[in-house]
């Protein structure tokens, strides 16, 4: 996996017209665009964009719950089950603004 983030100029200019500013949650974005490349989804958790972007795990929350309320992302959850019985919750961010 690729742990760079890389971001169109003019995805920079799409999200900012669309109201997003922090330069945090466009990384944010660019890194979902990024991991979703094969798949169309990115399954990430906040943990992780948090080490990355040197961010809190609740920072993290906060910039996908923008980017959800602006549209520029769409999260689904699926609940799968172990061997155990034991409920397996996988989120799914679908990115919305592509190039």
């Amino acid at each position: 996996m690729n742990d760079g983030i890389i971001i169109e100029v003019g995805m920079i200019h799409k999200l900012k017209e669309l109201g997003v500013t922090n330069a945090a949650v466009i990384m944010l974005y660019g890194k979902i665009l990024t991991m979703s490349e094969d798949t169309g989804y990115c399954t990430a958790t906040n943990t992780y964009f948090a080490n990355l972007l040197a961010k809190t795990p609740r920072g993290i929350q906060k910039y996908i719950l923008e980017l959800k309320t602006r549209g520029i992302i769409r999260i689904e959850t699926e609940k799968t089950y172990d061997e155990d019985g034991h409920a397996i919750e996988t989120r799914m961010i679908y990115p919305q603004i592509s190039m």
